[in-house]
This record gives C-alpha cells, sequence and structure tokens, in this order.
C-alpha cells in the first residue's frame, strides 16, 4: 500500500522486468536465501509490487517500476509504513491538511486508516487526495532544514526499522552496506518469523 498516489493515479500496469525473476533466471544461488512469493511478474501495478515479503525483492521491483514509468531515474528506494509516519508525526508535530484538518502522531491512525476509509468509501481519488496532503506537509517539515528534526527522524526511522516498518535499497554498494548494517535493509530474518 502507500499513502501518496500522486505519481500513480488509477493503479496502472506498467511493463517491467521483476527482480524476482531475473535473479532467479540468473542462478538458484542467487535465490537461495530470498522467499519467493507466488510467481515472479512482469506487468504489476507500481502499489502491487510491494507484495514480496523479502524487501530485497520488493523494494528493487518498486525502484525498477519507477525507472520503467518515470522520467526522473532512482538509485534508491525507501518504504515507510504507517507506523513509521505516525512517528514521524511524533518528531514533526502536527501539520494542517485542507481533507482531515489538523492531523497529528494521536489521529493519524484513524484518520488514514479508519475515518477516510469510510467517510470517502464512494470516492478513493478524494481520499487519497487527502493522503497526498498529510505525506507533502510530513516531507516538507523534514526537509525544512532543521537540524533537530532531522536528527530526531534519523533516530525515530532506525527505531522503526527493527520492525520491518522502515526499509532501504539503494543500487550504491557503499549506500547499502549502510544500510543493511543499520537494519533497514528489509531481509526476512528467521526470528521474524
Amino acid at each position: 500500500g502507500y499513502v501518496s498516489g500522486k505519481a500513480y493515479k488509477g493503479h496502472p500496469r506498467i511493463q517491467y522486468k521483476s527482480a524476482s525473476k531475473i535473479a532467479c533466471q540468473a542462478s538458484a544461488e542467487a535465490c537461495a536465501d530470498v522467499p519467493l512469493w507466488g510467481k515472479p511478474a512482469i506487468g504489476l501495478s507500481f502499489t502491487s509490487a510491494n507484495n514480496h515479503p523479502d524487501w530485497r525483492m520488493s523494494g528493487e521491483d518498486l525502484r525498477r517500476i519507477w525507472n520503467a514509468s518515470q522520467d526522473l531515474k532512482v538509485d534508491g528506494v525507501i518504504g515507510l509504513d504507517t507506523r513509521a509516519l505516525q512517528s514521524l508525526l511524533r518528531v514533526t508535530g502536527p501539520v494542517e491538511t485542507q481533507e482531515f484538518g489538523t492531523v497529528d502522531s494521536e489521529n493519524f491512525t484513524d484518520l488514514v486508516l479508519k475515518s477516510s476509509y469510510d467517510e470517502y468509501a464512494d470516492d478513493q481519488q478524494q481520499r487519497q487526495r487527502g493522503n497526498d496532503e498529510i505525506s507533502d506537509a510530513v516531507i516538507g517539515k523534514l526537509l525544512s532544514g532543521n537540524a533537530a528534526t532531522l536528527a530526531a527522524t534519523a533516530s525515530v526511522l532506525v527505531q522503526e526499522a527493527q520492525g520491518r516498518h522502515v526499509q532501504a535499497l539503494f543500487t550504491d554498494p557503499v549506500l547499502e552496506e549502510a544500510v543493511v548494517d543499520l537494519g533497514v535493509g528489509g531481509a526476512i530474518r528467521a526470528d521474524q518469523g
């Protein structure tokens, strides 16, 4: 799922080469420690690309889908779930939105995961506009240049990564090694069931 949906309104299917298909065709060893999730797919929508339970596959598929369909190419992907976004609201403080009014860490979950689905059951686009407002406001505060906010953000994201609420993937080996060392690589571990 996602909070911000501006890039792919309507969930179009996108033709791209799936990471799991390429890795598993290359060699059995490439997939030895990566659990497969159903059949490797070509032609997913962006919002379905993160269905693989191991972020090393789903993160790479998200990156590939983005690069197959957008002019601005990326060499990394960071995934945040709603719990991570709620934690970021504790750092940034409340944000104001036209759709939901004041959104803070206390009312975020109810607004985004419950009330908005009830209130906007017949208008998915309106619900997504509200979600876009929240994500834009939080990102705006995070990127405001406030050093204390940036330090607190890094700390929160590393804490949330332990429960796989934040995951990152980079093609640059140095950045990817740092991400893995911080526990944000998103690999499924035996202790995670």
